[in-house]
């Protein structure tokens, strides 16, 4: 599971990288000029290139599983924490007043 979350979050990571040099080419105005305009045609299909392993695992239901996983595991934690926490929680409660 751990080698999947990697390699889709490594791909997203890089798709989004190439989708920011097209903005930036679009934002600088350099888009419209011969070497503008291939750069961003490389980017953009390095950017699909490297978005395409994260769609099929989203129609196979793998990045679902896969994020699940994680959250599941990020919201466990050792009952020696859990008590800890709600004794502090508790103690932080505000009290009423002495009459």
């Amino acid at each position: 599971m751990l080698e999947t979350a990697l390699m889709l979050g490594f791909c997203l990571l890089a798709a989004f990288i190439c989708l920011l040099v097209v903005a930036w080419q679009a934002a600088v105005g350099r888009i419209l000029s011969l070497d503008g305009l291939t750069l961003s045609l490389i980017c953009l299909t390095l950017s699909a290139f490297f978005a395409f392993p994260v769609f099929l695992s989203y129609l196979k239901g793998e990045l679902r599983a896969v994020l699940e996983h994680c959250l599941k595991r990020s919201s466990r934690a050792p009952a020696s924490d859990r008590a800890a926490d709600n004794e502090a929680s508790i103690a932080g409660r505000a009290k009423p007043p002495a009459e």
